[in-house]
């Protein structure tokens, strides 16, 4: 499309907007449609409509008449920039998801309904006669939330309309504008709340002088409530019975409601395959009619805080029985999951993303202090899964709402013996998580039920306790009364002596167990096997020591660790710990378990002649290979023979891995995921596409198939071989790559994973043939760090002109393990990480690099997250060249935190990297009391050293132990004596370090130390 834009001046152009009516596409045509620019190469800028269904469903509902049939995009900047140097614009539709980015216009176009390009120097009219409306969220009677700068209030009306809104509270008008759908948003202040009971307007009116009015509006404290049944569950119970699943005081609950400033919106179910801008529902206000279908939970949250804080308080509520967190998850927060499919069809209320569209889009902006969330009895039977999809929802919440930490608090669940599809020991597993995502997402809170949970009753009846447990949490977290408690007991850290094992708490003063001591605590040796244990409490420390006769020398203590339990461990608050465990007994992660991704296209799976091969002969037990049942082999060529039966021959992943296995510990074993699917172009390794040969998509097939092995070893890299389907498209094909490389990164949360690809072959028939792949390779090392190229030079192919030979094939897997390795040296390394406790006084941080310095310049950093560093000492070379330096620098440790030190080296042309480091050594001194730590990074053999030295006349015992407590090391030294000890059996983790006065085990000093 071309439109000269004649003597247009730039000035001028207030708004420009390309239309393309709908009937100008064929349905299926497109998903994605793409305008772009045709200055010169085909440039998407980004101006995209998603879906064009919605766009006819979005309108119908805003009251849109359905001959507003068109595609329109916003090229106002486009447009004024391109009038500085030019008078022709040109347009192309293109879409994306087509490997040609091409679109098949209708033949039936119309001269009526042909393309065209608007030019205004002001506001377009509206497209549609459409009266100005509110989001139904912005009703009679709703809650705005107090004390914001910016609060969104949003609604419909045609397309290009001018909206004026007036809140009454200051009678100031605030202008915006719809957009092409016909949706406005207009941010306005908001005041405190009122301290006098009383209530606004809200006046929306558009240019054709149309009016909407809100009335009864109150400011207050806002919360959106969401999850399933327990959540849903009303003050009156579920079924026509309430006997059948009551709720505890319902009727007292009910009967006492009377508060006009307690309001809640409830969402019916709604249920949709496209995201809903709008939705159905009204604010009521607490009466003795409108309580008993107000949610339990919601409603006694609310009414806590309102106890409190004396302002109004609202709640809206999207919950719905029954629903998996997928059904409750965007269809972009779930991309990064492949085993959840999302359906093009609506299927029930369990589709992913169903609820979302229908019942959380719709709510999406609207003004809240935070999020309350009950759910998670639906998913069961798949923790592990659960773990990663609840942060990645709380994340794509928080950006919905675009406030990335707004406080999101939860109900773990209740103990109940209700087992999904036969699944054991779901729940329990199910709070573990819940806890862990507690613990490692920001601004979230955890409301414990461990006490009220029911047998055989998922719907318990007591939603009191959860609900006064989560008001505590925001009181404290949220409203800064940090002298209302909301932690249980935590625990911290275990210690044995003999037969006892001691439980140390964090929040444990009152420790005190509720009922029978031996019934929820149990105990586990060597073998694994766990007994019913004693627990008795010591009040001075607030300590548990925990024993049973069965058990001689304990290595684990679980706590309530079953499905359906009473618990009865609590602090002084009257605050409950949850289930949990000290070490994960059932964990077979293996750092020494080095794990590969092998995929691309033919090259990877193997041309070269099986006939060639003598590995099959002679095979390594320490390679091994990921079939596509899920279990472990002993790696024979062909790798991809399962994928591609009839075509895999050899390829370079065997001698990659034998390579690899050169000068390495003995005690690693390689292993090997192939994916690779000769024939296909890079548009194929995206997300969600399927390929031609298996029909299955070779991006979440291999997604899938990394997480089953990082349930046993570490994925160490990616190898990726692809490219001769592109060479015609090697730009794109640079593009998609990076894509490819985030979105692995992404979905394995490993964002420096090392990737390496190959290049095409430069073989003597025709060593041009890829010369476009081959020119843009180097630019996507330089753009992406931790990537490497494998060069093809002096290789053979089988006479095709495309496929390495077996001699070349096992070279190049060589190749790839020399790029792989040199990333590895590349890699940032945090050397360690110190805790201060007991007062150390301080430090002196000493390191020694094998560099030669010259003009180089190395950087001490430290950091107290391990992401962000701080320059705290440098020093530049002389222009010397020294084999060792030593140097040093005096740090004071905070009595609490972390410090985490590098050392980075920038070259003579100012390139950073990090450093190898020989060694790195801290002196702490206490008391008087001296000890040394010295650790020796070795990146290429894995391994760690601690040496310890005593102080004269001073006998130490120096204790490692694990963050679940369980002791790894014990060393006992005297006087000068040297203690080396090689931890390299150690997994990837944290451990604790402890100096003790040997003789009457009094604390020196005590820090934590990384292993990588």
């Amino acid at each position: 499309m071309k439109f000269d834009l004649g003597n247009t001046q730039a000035a001028n152009v207030v708004v420009a907007r390309v239309r393309m009516y709908i009937n100008s596409i064929p349905a299926g045509s497109a998903t994605n449609v793409v305008l772009s620019n045709t200055l010169e190469n085909w440039t998407e800028f980004g101006i995209t409509y998603n879906n064009r269904p919605d766009l006819i469903a979005d309108l119908t509902s805003a009251g849109v008449a359905l001959d507003a049939k068109y595609y329109e995009w916003d090229v106002t900047n486009y447009v004024k920039t391109l009038l500085t140097t030019k008078s022709v614009a040109s347009f192309a539709l293109s879409d994306p998801a087509k490997d040609d980015n091409l679109i098949k216009l209708n033949t039936k176009e119309s001269t009526a309904n042909k393309p065209e390009l608007i030019i205004s120097n002001g506001p377009l009219p509206s497209s549609n006669n459409v009266p100005v409306t509110f989001n139904n969220l912005f009703s009679n009677k709703a809650i705005i939330q107090q004390q914001k700068a910016s609060t969104p209030i949003f609604g419909f009306a045609g397309p290009g309309t001018n909206i004026t809104l007036t809140p009454s509270w200051n009678n100031v008008s605030y202008t915006g504008v719809t957009d092409i759908f016909g949706r406005w948003k207009i941010n306005i202040p908001t005041p405190a709340a009122a301290t006098a009971s009383g209530s606004y307007t809200i006046t929306a009116s558009d240019e054709d002088a149309h009016t909407a009015t809100i009335t009864g509006v109150k400011l207050g404290e806002v919360w959106f409530c969401a999850g399933q049944s327990n959540m849903e569950m009303r003050l009156k119970g579920f079924g026509s019975n309430p006997v059948t699943s009551p709720i505890k005081d319902g009727p007292a609950l009910i009967a006492a409601a009377n508060d006009t400033d307690i309001r809640m919106f409830t969402l019916p179910t709604t249920t949709s395959i496209n995201p809903k801008s709008n939705l159905s529902g009204t604010w009521n206000e607490a009466n003795p009619i409108n309580a008993e279908f107000f949610s339990a939970v919601a409603y006694q949250y609310a009414l806590a805080l309102k106890a409190k804080l004396n302002v109004p308080v609202g709640v809206i509520v999207s919950a719905v029985g029954g629903i998996p967190i997928q059904s409750l998850m965007s269809k972009e927060s779930l991309t990064p999951f492949p085993e959840v499919i999302v359906p093009t069809t609506l299927g029930d209320k369990l589709t992913p993303t169903s609820i979302y569209n229908g019942m959380i889009n719709p709510v999406a902006g609207y003004g809240i202090k935070g999020f309350v969330w009950y759910q998670g009895e639906t998913n069961r039977g798949e923790p592990e899964l659960y773990s990663r999809l609840f942060p990645a929802l709380i994340a794509d919440y928080r950006t919905k709402w675009n406030q990335n930490n707004l406080p999101f608090y939860f109900v773990q669940l209740a103990p109940n013996k209700i087992s999904t599809e036969g699944v054991i020991g779901g729940g329990v597993k199910m709070r573990e998580v819940q806890y862990a995502t507690y613990k490692s997402v920001a601004n979230t809170g955890i409301s414990i039920p461990m006490e009220v949970g029911e047998q055989n009753e998922i719907h318990y009846a007591d939603k009191t306790t959860p609900a006064n447990r989560l008001a505590f949490i925001a009181l404290n977290k949220t409203y800064g009364f940090t002298n209302t408690p909301y932690l249980g007991p935590e625990f911290k850290s275990i210690s044995f002596t003999g037969n006892i094992a001691t439980l140390s708490f964090n929040n444990a003063t009152g420790l005190k167990i509720k009922g029978n001591q031996t019934s929820l605590f149990e105990i586990a040796g060597a073998d694994k096997e766990y007994f019913p244990a004693t627990a008795v409490i010591n009040p001075l420390t607030n300590q548990i020591d925990v024993t049973s006769a069965s058990v001689s020398s304990p290595v684990a203590v679980r706590y309530a660790y079953k499905d359906f339990v009473v618990g009865n461990l609590f602090n002084g608050g009257d605050l409950p710990a949850s289930s949990f465990r000290s070490k994960d007994l059932d964990s077979q992660v293996d750092s020494n378990f080095q794990i590969y991704l092998l995929t691309g296209q033919s090259n990877m799976s193997g041309r070269g002649k099986l006939i060639d091969d003598n590995y099959n002969q002679n095979q390594e037990v320490r390679i091994k290979m990921l079939k596509l049942d899920g279990t472990w082999v002993t790696a024979t060529n062909p790798l991809h023979g399962e994928l591609e039966p009839d075509d895999a021959q050899i390829g370079p992943g065997i001698a990659f891995a034998l390579k690899m296995l050169e000068t390495t510990d003995a005690n690693v074993t390689v292993g090997l995921i192939p994916t690779a699917v000769g024939g296909q172009p890079i548009s194929v390794f995206a997300p969600g596409v399927t390929n031609t040969r298996t029909n299955k998509s070779i991006y979440n097939e291999s997604v899938k198939y990394v997480n089953i092995a990082k349930t046993e070893g570490v994925l160490k890299g990616v190898l990726f071989h692809q490219g001769e389907a592109d060479n015609s498209r090697a730009a794109t094909w640079a593009i998609k790559l990076k894509d490819l490389i985030n979105n692995f990164r992404t979905a394995f949360n490993q964002p420096e994973l090392p990737f390496v690809f190959g290049e095409m072959g430069r073989f003597i028939s025709d060593p041009a043939k890829y010369g476009n792949i081959l020119a843009v390779m180097p630019s996507v090392v330089q753009d992406v760090p931790f990537t490497a190229v494998v060069s093809s030079v002096d290789l053979t192919d089988i006479g095709d002109g495309t496929h390495f030979d077996a001699a070349s094939a096992n070279e190049l897997g060589k190749r790839y393990a020399i790029a792989m390795k040199n990333i590895f040296v590349t890699l940032p390394v945090t050397l360690s990480k110190f805790t201060a406790v007991k007062k150390l006084e301080g430090a002196l941080i000493q390191w020694t690099t094998v560099a030669e310095l010259n003009n180089d310049r190395f950087e001490l950093e430290r950091s107290t997250d391990g992401k962000s560093f701080t320059v705290i000492t440098s020093i530049k070379g002389n222009g010397t060249t020294s084999a060792k330096n030593n140097y040093s620098y005096s740090d004071k440790f905070p009595n609490q935190g972390a410090n985490y030190y590098r050392l980075v080296q920038y070259d003579l042309d100012g390139k950073k990297s990090i450093s190898q480091i020989v060694a790195l050594t801290f002196n702490f001194s206490n008391n008087g009391k001296e000890f040394t730590i010295v650790l020796y990074p070795n990146p290429s053999q894995d391994k760690i050293f601690v040496t310890l030295r005593a102080e004269e006349n001073q006998n130490v015992k120096v204790e490692i132990y694990n963050l679940q407590g369980q002791q790894v090391r014990q060393l006992r030294f005297a006087t000068s004596e040297l203690i080396q000890s090689d931890i390299q059996e150690l997994k990837t983790g944290i451990y604790i370090l402890r100096v003790s006065d040997a003789e009457n085990s009094k604390l020196i000093g005590e820090s934590k130390f990384v292993k990588y």
